[in-house]
C-alpha cells in the first residue's frame, strides 16, 4: 500500500473500521439472542440473561470486541513476516 502512496495510519484505521463493523453486527445478534425469551416445553419462557438491559449487554460485548481487535493489532506488530506467524501457529 505504501507503493500507492497510502499512509500507514490510514491502512490501520481502515482495517480497524472493517473489523469493528463485522464484530458490531455479531455483537448485535448475540445481544438479541441473549435477551429474547424462548418458550420452554414446560410451559414457561426463559432467556439466557432475562433481567438485564439489552444496551448493557451490547455495551459489554462491544467494549470486549474493541479490546480484542486492539490486542490483535498489537500482536500483529510483533511479527514482520508471515512465515514467523505460521511457525508460531504450528508450535501450539
Amino acid at each position: 500500500m505504501t507503493i500507492m502512496g497510502l499512509s500507514g495510519w490510514i491502512h490501520w484505521v481502515s482495517w480497524f473500521t472493517r473489523s469493528l463493523i463485522f464484530v458490531t453486527i455479531a455483537d448485535i445478534l448475540i445481544s438479541v439472542c441473549y435477551i429474547v425469551k424462548v418458550p420452554l416445553k414446560s410451559g414457561g419462557s426463559s432467556s439466557v440473561i432475562g433481567e438485564s438491559d439489552i444496551t448493557l449487554v451490547f455495551f459489554f460485548l462491544f467494549t470486549y470486541s474493541i479490546a480484542s481487535i486492539s490486542f490483535m493489532f498489537f500482536i500483529s506488530t510483533l511479527f514482520d513476516k508471515g512465515r514467523k506467524k505460521m511457525k508460531l501457529y504450528f508450535l501450539k
